[in-house]
């Protein structure tokens, strides 16, 4: 390489006048919100009747019959 210092030190500016500059920013999160503890509404939506239970019983048998 045969370039004086100058050539490389203009250089060097024509590519930081024509360079696209990325910038990163740092990113903060939410800390994580306690879950609700169950309560006795959350509980009975929860539990699963024997009707109900029996009837997707009979649909899952059914679907691995055919």
């Amino acid at each position: 390489m045969s370039d004086s210092g100058e050539d490389s030190e203009e250089r060097l500016q024509d590519n930081d006048e024509n360079e696209e500059v990325n910038v990163v920013l740092p990113v903060q999160f939410a800390a994580p919100r306690p879950r609700p503890k169950p309560t006795s509404s959350l509980a009975s939506c929860t539990e699963v009747s024997e009707d109900a239970a029996a009837r997707r019983a009979a649909n899952i048998s059914a679907l691995l019959n055919n």
